[in-house]
């Protein structure tokens, strides 16, 4: 008996690259001062933006090519699994980390008077950086040294790797357990403990983002995506409970927005230790990304597994939009911050700007020209296709 599609996953990963989109846009005016463009003026709900969705976004996004890897393993070989991540992924991390990230570079230095000469004297300064910031102890050793070589497209990297090493894990566990605690009361909770327990065991030496706490998060994150895509009844689960998920989601975010506001936030993030205090802080980070991801994931099985000529065209322009975007943003919003506008206006602008110089980008050029195609992640034309997810149905569901 064949199960129903899963369009709702497909929207999902769509509307995720939107609020990544957003959260780019939305750090030139918050309040952390360590954004690559910055504007002077800063905006409280720009930074209410940026803490409610950077706890949720990317690990979403990471279970969601759990469920992929499960569809695509169905009707491939692990090796022809391995090999297509590569080059859906590894290609596009290595040719925008070498041509499209200095331009990301330039933009910065510009927006912080660092640097004040041409795009192409300035790439020896960027490679030069690039490398000062390697060598600094606490990123010289692992995958975090991405963010440095590859800005925002360290999440390709990621995902690559944490696909090939998950692949073992994911082909041998059993998913019986995993099923009957799902449809249990209280299993999906039970779920969410080693989310808990690696903040709260790892969050206090590794606290840097996407440092090991995280990493191990994503991790276990992306196996789970491929054990509730076995068994139609996990998702089912996900599903039903949706509400009660979007009420937890809510009263942890008003927990960690009262920890900001009442001060404690910020001296928790700037001095990690294993104080009760700091370890409250872990276990409502890990409960508030739990509750997220379950209510984002239900309420879009509930609301969103339908198919339209949106998503079809949206299904492939995803990749290429998470590559450029993030260069355009900057483009615009250097340019942007300069003028005399408020910052809803400027941030008005940069969506407008940033957006349409992207999907133009695409529909003009990646979209039409074979090369760019590979470069950008894209299936060559002639097999390129936009196919909706089927439980049954091998089909492309993590950003690829």
């Amino acid at each position: 008996m064949s199960r129903p599609r899963l369009y709702a996953v497909d929207w999902l990963r769509v509307l995720m690259m939107l609020a990544v989109f957003f959260a780019h846009v939305a750090h030139i005016f918050d309040f952390d001062p360590a954004g690559a463009v910055k504007n002077e003026q800063t905006s409280l709900g720009a930074t209410f933006y940026m803490l409610f969705c950077i706890q949720w976004v990317l690990p979403l996004l990471f279970l969601l090519a759990g469920v992929s890897s499960w569809f695509s393993l169905r009707s491939r070989s692990d090796g022809h699994y391995v090999r297509e991540r590569v080059a859906r992924l590894g290609i596009p991390l290595i040719f925008g980390s070498v041509v499209l990230i200095p331009w990301n570079g330039y933009m910065s230095a510009l927006n912080h008077g660092s640097y004040d000469g041409s795009f192409w004297s300035f790439l020896p300064v960027h490679v030069e950086r690039t490398w000062a910031a390697l060598t600094m102890p606490e990123v010289y050793h692992g995958l975090i040294a991405l963010y440095y070589t590859s800005w925002h497209l360290w999440f390709l990297g990621y995902l690559l790797i944490l696909s090939i090493v998950a692949l073992p894990v994911c082909r041998r566990v059993p998913t019986a357990w995993f099923v009957r605690l799902c449809n249990r009361p209280a299993g999906l909770l039970a779920l969410g403990m080693p989310l808990v327990l690696i903040r709260v065991v790892l969050g206090p030496a590794f606290p840097a983002y996407m440092d090991w706490a995280d990493t191990m998060v994503w991790f276990v994150l992306l196996v789970y995506g491929w054990l509730f895509a076995a068994d139609a009844r996990c998702l089912r689960a996900v599903e039903r409970q949706a509400p009660v998920w979007t009420a937890v989601g809510c009263l942890t975010f008003a927990g960690y927005v009262t920890t900001y506001v009442l001060g404690y936030l910020e001296p928790w993030a700037a001095r990690s230790s294993y104080t009760a205090d700091y370890l409250f802080y872990q276990l409502l980070l890990a409960l508030n990304t739990w509750a997220w991801i379950l209510a984002i994931l239900g309420n879009g099985l509930r609301y969103l597994n339908f198919e339209n000529a949106a998503l079809r065209y949206a299904g492939e322009v995803v990749l290429p939009f998470y590559i450029l975007h993030q260069i355009l943003v900057y483009t615009v919003g250097e340019t942007v911050v300069g003028w005399p506008l408020g910052v809803y206006g400027k941030a008005l602008i940069i969506v407008v700007g940033a957006f349409a110089a992207t999907m133009a980008c695409y529909e003009l050029a990646i979209r039409r020209i074979g090369v760019l195609r590979v470069l950008f992640g894209l299936r060559g034309r002639s097999k390129s296709r936009t196919a909706p997810v089927a439980v049954g149905d091998p089909a492309p569901m993590s950003i690829q």
